[in-house]
């Protein structure tokens, strides 16, 4: 039960990789990107191309403690979650409470 807890504490507190590294590797890529900052988020976009000119977009949303909260990786028209705190707290949350219901 305690390795759970410390599970959901330590996703809660993930930082995920700074900001400045991620626009750093843009531009040493020589990547397009794109920085907006709405409703206290910091949403950072770098742009690629793939085979036959499909376009990928790697998106990384920052709250205003300048951890990562998600990212979303956008293939052409397709959008795939690669990573969100909330979603994945509140699934441990949910899985720690159906486990302890049943034990």
């Amino acid at each position: 039960m305690d390795e759970k807890i410390k599970d959901v504490v330590s996703l809660l507190l993930y930082r995920g990789p700074d900001i400045s590294d991620l626009i750093l590797e843009a531009i040493n890529e020589e990547k397009e990107y794109t920085i907006e900052i709405k409703d206290g988020l910091t949403i950072l976009k770098i742009y690629s191309a793939l085979v036959y000119d499909l376009k990928i977009a790697d998106i990384f949303i920052y709250n205003d403690e300048r951890q990562l909260i998600k990212q979303v990786l956008l293939i052409g028209d397709k959008e795939k979650i690669i990573f969100d705190k909330f979603q994945e707290a509140a699934y441990l949350i949910d899985n720690f409470k159906n486990t302890s219901i049943a034990s």
